[in-house]
């Protein structure tokens, strides 16, 4: 059985729990688990009507855990050193991404060559079945567990997961510049910078910084007064 027989069987589920989720909680953030996935995502969202930011599916997660797992079981490194994403839909149109993945800092195609990529991007598309196949009856449900749970986390505590979890190129955003854009947002809004930065009268009256308003003084040639 393929993830699309599931198809009428779970489309009439999701119905029922659509309409019971617009009527008693009409605030919620869903995310789907049923199969066929991508099919049930839309589903959920059309028969509710929430907006897309609050009806997901759990597949991306899962699908780039798994691809995470098959990249560090090769190299011998721990799972939590590996970052990933994988696109696309769960199932045979799933696109692992080997360009956006690294481990430890490194880039994979420095660690790995394309032929076991290709094969792990493979086995990360076919993981599912494979699970089946051990199995025998019944399919996934402890990785597809674990990832609700860590979706249900990231949004109930708002960890603004998401980029830096699936290995997108987040490196490039340079701190320096968020906390200034960050000081000049305060001081569009008035409300000063921040305490380390935070101006204040030295004993002739002028202001300046704590952290650097003596040095940047002395660089003018301005006279510095006492502390």
């Amino acid at each position: 059985m393929s993830r699309d027989d599931l198809l009428t069987v779970n489309l009439g589920i999701i119905k029922t729990v659509a309409a019971g989720i617009k009527q008693h909680s009409p605030n919620a953030v869903v995310i789907v688990v049923s199969n066929p996935l991508d099919v049930m995502v839309l589903a959920m969202k059309q028969l509710t009507g929430f907006p897309k930011e609050r009806v997901f599916g759990q597949a991306g997660v899962l699908d780039s855990s798994r691809f995470r797992f098959f990249v560090a079981q090769a190299l011998g490194v721990s799972v939590r050193d590996v970052h990933a994403v994988v696109l696309g839909g769960h199932g045979d149109t799933m696109v692992p991404l080997p360009r956006y993945c690294s481990v430890g800092g490194v880039p994979l195609r420095k660690l790995m060559d394309d032929a076991t990529i290709a094969k792990i991007s493979k086995r990360t598309q076919d993981a599912g079945g494979e699970v089946v196949a051990l199995l025998k009856t019944g399919s996934a449900f402890v990785s597809p567990a674990e990832a609700s749970i860590e979706m249900a986390e990231a949004v109930l505590f708002d960890q603004k997961r998401g980029a830096a979890r699936r290995g997108l190129p987040v490196r490039r955003v340079r701190p320096q510049g968020l906390l200034l854009r960050r000081a000049r947002r305060d001081r569009q809004q008035g409300r000063g910078a921040r305490p380390r930065a935070r101006a204040r009268q030295c004993g002739a009256g002028a202001p300046r910084h704590e952290c650097c308003g003596r040095e940047g003084a002395r660089r003018r040639g301005e006279a510095l007064s006492p502390p």
